[in-house]
């Protein structure tokens, strides 16, 4: 059917407090709508839709007014009747499309709040299995994605690793040998955001919603060493990464996710990428917070992050980022991460380029220094990805008694600074090892975030009036279960056990009138 005209309205109000749609001239005429002509309204559940359908019986009739020298004809909707079909029909929703063809006029949900539903109905239906689907961008070496997987354990959930996404194959091949929530069934893109599909991207997702999208925009052009060594005044200017915004939008709209983090250098927070994204997501229906996180969430490295969280504002309701606890305890000093390293190793040298330099920017009024600590620091400075190349700000070791001779740390101690598990780069070389760990996230506060964030939506769901009758029931099973009670004996832990019980808890309930609809949102 020819389409004459499509709106998206905002859904108003009226005095008597009733929903309410204003629709006056365009291509109404155009569609058959006259000032006069009679209509007839018809309910669709199965599609949530209301078509207004021209019928000479029909029990409405379109009003109109004379402007502009021709009479406009008006539609105005806004009684109890209108007002209880919204709330039937389309789910009491602010937005909605209104598609004028011949002689119909359609009102669907608009689409940013169709998609909001359908993410959040995929989610809750994932979070009563005690499940999650994740997807990383920019995953480098594989060490955000690893982490916030730990933190989904820590809530008692599982989390799906559905795809990952790297311009470099190299650290792909990393993330696939060294983070064991990259699976078999994990799809591979080695890609820059822009070159992503969106057809692919459904089809690796077979065309379900995600939980959770986990982003590290490149941060090049962010980081005030970026700026000057590209000569940027703006981040966007980069040449290699200015337009990624451009591919994490599109996959955003793709994936659909309930829950989005993303991560980057501090100096994010006033770029023209962050107010898009941020403007992007409160647009797209997501509640948006930001913090800048770092050493205080449990690693030794004095690495800050600009961190923002957005959760589909369905699923946000009590949702605190001050909430956001230290997944682990730091060293006290350096001393206790160290590797046992011989006084007479050739690790150990004098970097008389490095002091040279330190002094030639010194006289010329530049803040340059060298990091050099002994084993009773008590944090370290930021360690980059060309951490190998041995760049004079960067921390280096003193000998313990040549104080003229100084060395990197291991790729052992790089890991332990940031808390990040050895076992993450085994089987790289010491370059390519310290090139991952450098442009890492501290691993302690990717755990927190997704503990956080998984136990948040962990009790949004147990917390749903709709699921409780659901749960009430799976626990009596649980409960009655033999594996359950030997499990709570040996573990203690019934909360965070409850999850996992529920998958096969719920391979007994399926035959239950109350799971008829649900099973194929449940995967059943």
């Amino acid at each position: 059917m020819k389409i004459n005209q499509v709106s998206y309205m905002k859904v108003g109000k009226g005095k008597s407090g009733d929903k309410r749609l204003w629709m006056e001239g365009k291509r109404m005429a155009l569609s058959g709508f006259e000032k006069g002509k009679a209509y007839k309204s018809i309910l669709d559940l199965q599609y949530k839709r209301i078509d207004l359908v021209l019928d000479e019986g029909g029990d409405k009739k379109v009003s109109g007014r004379k402007r502009y020298g021709k009479v406009l004809p008006i539609i105005d909707l806004c009684n109890s009747t209108i007002t209880q079909y919204i709330k039937q029909v389309l789910g009491n929703v602010d937005r909605v499309r209104v598609v004028f063809m011949n002689q119909r006029i359609r009102i669907s949900i608009h689409q940013d709040d169709q998609k909001k539903l359908d993410r959040e109905e995929q989610t809750r239906a994932n979070l009563i299995q005690g499940i999650l689907s994740e997807a990383t961008l920019c995953v480098g070496g594989g060490i955000s994605s690893y982490a916030l997987h730990k933190g989904f354990n820590e809530a008692g959930l599982h989390a799906v690793s559905e795809f990952v996404v790297d311009m470099d194959g190299r650290y792909l091949q990393n993330a696939i040998d060294n983070n064991p929530f990259i699976t078999d069934d994990t799809v591979i893109f080695e890609a820059t955001l822009e070159e992503m599909e969106p057809v692919l991207i459904k089809k690796s997702m077979k065309g379900k919603s995600l939980d959770i999208l986990n982003i590290s925009l490149p941060c090049t052009g962010h980081s005030k060493a970026g700026k000057v060594k590209n000569k940027l005044t703006h981040a966007e200017e980069h040449t290699s990464a200015g337009t990624a915004i451009i591919g994490l939008l599109n996959i955003i709209q793709a994936t659909n996710p309930s829950s989005i983090i993303s991560e980057n250098v501090p100096q994010f927070k006033n770029s023209a990428t962050k107010a898009i994204l941020e403007g992007f997501l409160r647009k797209s229906g997501y509640q948006v917070y930001e913090a800048i996180l770092g050493r205080e969430l449990g690693a030794f490295e004095d690495r800050n992050r600009h961190i923002i969280i957005a959760l589909s504002s369905g699923l946000a309701k009590d949702f605190q980022r001050e909430d956001i606890q230290p997944s682990s305890i730091p060293p006290e000093t350096l001393e206790e991460v160290l590797d046992d390293i011989p006084d007479d190793s050739p690790m150990w040298q004098s970097f008389e380029s490095l002091a040279k330099k330190e002094q030639r920017d010194k006289e010329n009024g530049k803040s340059f220094k060298r990091q050099l600590l002994n084993p009773k620091a008590t944090k370290v400075g930021a360690i980059g990805k060309g951490y190998n190349k041995r760049r004079s700000t960067e921390p280096f070791l003193l000998h313990p008694t040549a104080q003229e001779k100084s060395r990197l740390l291991t790729v052992g101690e790089h890991a332990r600074v940031k808390n990040i598990p050895e076992d993450a780069v085994a089987n790289r070389s010491i370059t390519m090892a310290h090139e991952i760990l450098g442009q890492s996230v501290l691993f302690p506060v990717f755990k927190s975030l997704g503990k956080l964030i998984g136990t948040h939506l962990r009790d949004v769901a147990l917390d749903e009036p709709e699921n409780k009758e659901i749960i009430n029931h799976l626990q009596e099973i649980i409960i009655e279960s033999k594996d359950f009670r030997e499990t709570q004996i040996e573990e203690g832990d019934a909360k965070l056990l409850f999850f996992e019980n529920l998958r096969m808890a719920a391979q007994e309930v399926r035959q239950l009138s109350l799971f008829e609809n649900m099973n194929d949102g449940l995967g059943m």
